[in-house]
């Protein structure tokens, strides 16, 4: 998947403007894939190229308290990305299956 990159360039210009231009204590990133994944059998996640280019704009604006939410999977999960070196702190992902999934009888 060299050079294949999940945004456009245009999207990753308005992201890059929103993060450097944001205020805000905590930025909720969305996506329709995982993000933080790269141990998976099947690449239904952000290509590594594509995730260290979000670090550096994350890295380069100097923005905490990132986060990403994401689904596109079949179970929830929370993951920490131990990214200290990249960003300075770990991110954190929070996926979640499709609303009209459930597990069990209820």
């Amino acid at each position: 998947f060299e050079g294949v990159e999940i945004l456009g360039e245009e999207q990753w210009q308005w992201l890059e403007e929103e993060l450097k231009n944001s205020k805000a204590k905590y930025i909720v990133l969305g996506s329709g894939s995982q993000f933080l994944p790269d141990d998976r059998f099947f690449p239904e996640h952000w290509f590594p190229q594509s995730r260290e280019r979000l670090f550096s704009l994350v890295r380069k604006y100097r923005k905490s308290g990132v986060f990403i939410i994401s689904g596109d999977v079949h179970f929830a999960e929370i993951m920490r990305y131990p990214c200290t070196e990249d960003i300075g702190y770990p991110i954190y992902e929070f996926t979640s299956s499709g609303t009209s999934h459930y597990c069990g009888s209820h």
